[in-house]
């Protein structure tokens, strides 16, 4: 190739490549520029600056959201954004969020929270006002997932669902949030003061139905209680109105569900001790123990009562959903009357005396009426100056009779059976008490000088009301005269006696003795056990012991003879 053609080469290569220069060098100095421009852009997004404030509709009008600065970083895609308030309808602060990280990751938006301070109003139609900020529902959107954490989140709740207003603050902490556009889930640890402690689980959906799990739960219900009866069934606030209690606790699960008109349906597993614990009929100041059950409207109890001298224990479902009802195994220990509860020592009559009672069987109660059936036992019944020991027997019992059934008994040394009944309604009382088989009863009285002792076989026939009974006793057996130093064969004795009021009044007493027979009449003074009788005497011959008899027996006028 000549010099010359290698020169012509060359020098229409460089023009071509003037050309192309002079061609794209304005786009190229526009291409710089612009990469300058944007990563000057860049630079100013990525670091704090200027807030801003937008407002968006939310479901029931306007929300606005402020922020003092934000950031953006394109590499990671991710805005962040400090002290960010969130204002209602009213330009009122309904929240505040210290730091917020927005993420798109993976076809999924990623937030992350730190340090939120919120307020929720429950409205007096029982909606919230959390809802609100919610947009309003679209058909035709594409579900978006998101998934928030949240290290703390301090809420304070005001509840206008009823007067006064109620103000609760609740804590959350470690929580997880997720969405996909149609159902939220949130996990978190729950304090809520020193009332409540627990692991939280919740579901909403799009029409503000919601599911709340409660495991691990440490609840004190006497702080709690009035939040919980703002949200309990008001036919089970006024079953627990007349409870009381001075402390009162539970741990265990608990699964609420519901909508934004309040609570639909709760079930759970609860562990309950209490102290103090009151009730006008049942209980006064009582040490609690009990294992529930819980679904709505009912539960299944297992539970201990214990007082001073007294403890019972139940086993048995529970239920308050249409009328209140109850059945189920109870046992009652008392130590005497007094310690007896209120509706049980009502029912019965002041000068009965007991030590050491025992009742095993089983009861029932709907509404205002009770019943009950089992076995009892009574270590002495005291009655009207007269004791028993060693008592046992069954009882069936309801809202208008007591029906009790004594299948064993010791009397004045003497075993005694029968059976006692007590109508509330028609107001009377009725039964039969008698000394079994050839067992004789041993009756005592006491005189100056020596005692009448009766042993014989005995029957008490029971009637009259329950305030004023009256037992109409019929005895045959032998008496005797107790000298200071020497006893007297009286004889035969064949009597009946009406006792009511403690007096026990003679109304028929023959005594047929060896020397001749003698009638009696008077009365027999129980409480104090002395005689107060008038004696005819037909062939009886005294004077063998006349002087010892002396102040036992009286004329009609009352003067003693000899």
């Amino acid at each position: 190739m000549s010099l010359k053609r290698v020169k012509d080469a060359v020098w229409r290569g460089f023009l071509g490549v003037g050309r192309l220069l002079v061609a794209w060098i304005p786009a190229l100095i526009l291409l710089f520029m612009s990469g300058l421009y944007l990563f000057g852009c860049l630079e100013v997004l990525a670091a704090p600056g200027t807030g801003f404030d937008f407002t968006y509709m939310g479901r029931n009008g306007a929300v606005r959201l402020k922020s003092e600065s934000y950031s953006i970083d394109p590499v990671t895609q991710s805005v962040e954004a400090y002290e960010v308030a969130v204002l209602g309808l009213n330009g009122e602060e309904i929240g505040r969020v210290k730091k917020v990280r927005v993420q798109r990751l993976a076809g999924t938006v990623q937030v992350q929270l730190l340090d939120v301070d919120a307020t929720i109003r429950r409205r007096t139609d029982g909606s919230f006002t959390a809802f609100d900020l919610l947009p309003p529902d679209d058909p035709n959107a594409v579900p978006q997932p998101i998934f928030v954490t949240l290290n703390r989140a301090r809420v304070r709740l005001i509840d206008e669902s009823q007067s006064p207003q109620l103000v609760d603050e609740f804590v959350l902490r470690n929580v997880d949030f997720s969405t996909d556009g149609m159902l939220n889930v949130i996990a978190s640890d729950l304090e809520w003061g020193n009332t409540l402690s627990s692991r939280l689980g919740g579901q909403i959906d799009l029409e503000n139905r919601y599911r709340i799990d409660l495991t691990e739960m440490r609840l004190n219900l006497r702080q709690a209680r009035p939040t919980l009866e703002r949200w309990l069934p008001k036919e089970l606030v006024t079953e627990l109105k007349p409870w009381q209690a001075e402390s009162l606790s539970a741990e265990g699960n608990l699964v609420l569900s519901g909508d934004a008109k309040g609570l639909g349906d709760y079930r759970g597993s609860l562990a309950v001790t209490g102290v103090g614990v009151r009730h006008p009929d049942f209980l006064d100041r009582s040490a609690v123990t009990a294992k529930i059950d819980l679904y709505p409207g009912a539960m299944d109890l297992s539970a201990r009562v214990a007082g001073v001298g007294q403890s019972l224990t139940w086993d048995g479902p529970i239920s308050w959903k249409d009328k209140f009802a109850a059945s189920g195994k109870l046992r009652v220990e008392v130590s005497r009357p007094a310690t007896l509860w209120p509706v049980v020592r009502r029912a019965i009559p002041r000068d009965v005396g007991f030590e050491r009672g025992v009742f095993d069987g089983s009861a029932s109660i709907l509404n205002e009426k009770f019943s009950f059936n089992g076995n009892w036992t009574l270590g002495d019944l005291r009655f009207a100056g007269e004791s028993a020991q060693k008592l046992g027997g069954n009882v069936i019992a309801n809202s208008e009779v007591v029906s009790v059934v004594v299948d064993k008994a010791v009397w004045r040394g003497t075993p005694v059976s029968g059976w006692v009944t007590e109508n509330f309604r028609g107001n009377f009382v009725t039964g039969i008490l008698l000394t079994d088989g050839d067992r004789l009863v041993r009756l005592e009285f006491p005189f100056e000088s020596g005692k009448v002792v009766v042993a014989g076989r005995s029957q008490a026939l029971i009637s009259g009301t329950p305030a004023k009974p009256e037992v109409m006793v019929d005895l045959t057996g032998v008496a005797n005269l107790n000298l200071s130093d020497r006893d007297v064969l009286l004889g035969d004795v064949d009597g009946r006696v009406l006792w009511k009021n403690n007096v026990a009044q003679v109304e028929r007493g023959v005594l047929s003795g060896p020397t001749g027979t003698a009638s009696l009449t008077g009365r027999i003074l129980t409480d104090s056990q002395t005689l107060d009788l008038e004696v005819d005497l037909a062939g009886m011959d005294l004077s063998a012991w006349q002087d010892q008899v002396r102040g036992l027996v009286t004329d009609r006028a009352g003067s003693r003879e000899g």
